[in-house]
Formats: C-alpha cells, structure tokens, sequence
C-alpha cells in the first residue's frame, strides 16, 4: 500500500536506483560526443599540463 502523505526523498530515490540502476546508454544520453582537442580544454593549466595531459591521453 502506498503512503500518499509521504512525498519521494533522496533516500527513497537512491533506494530505487540501487534496485534498478540505469543502464550505460542512459547514463551517457546527454554526454556530449568529443570532437576535438579543444573540447578538452581546461582552463587554467600550464602548458606543461596540457601537453602531460595529451601525452597521457595519447598512452
């Protein structure tokens, strides 16, 4: 029986994806596609980041 009087919380929330997670696919339905380099720009590393960045991305 459902209690009506209690709205849904984070805990009643968490409890439901703990029981039924949500698949890969709707986890990355709203992840944008990289199509660049540029798309993975952070702003604010030395140029020494950057390229040990891409070096490490390039592994």
């Amino acid at each position: 029986m459902d209690d009506r009087a209690h709205k849904p919380d984070a805990i009643d929330e968490g409890t439901a994806r703990f029981w039924n997670p949500r698949t890969r696919d709707e986890i990355l339905a709203n992840v944008p596609i990289i199509s660049s380099w540029d798309d993975l720009d952070i702003p604010g590393l030395t140029d020494e980041e950057s390229e040990a960045f891409a070096a490490a991305l390039d592994e």
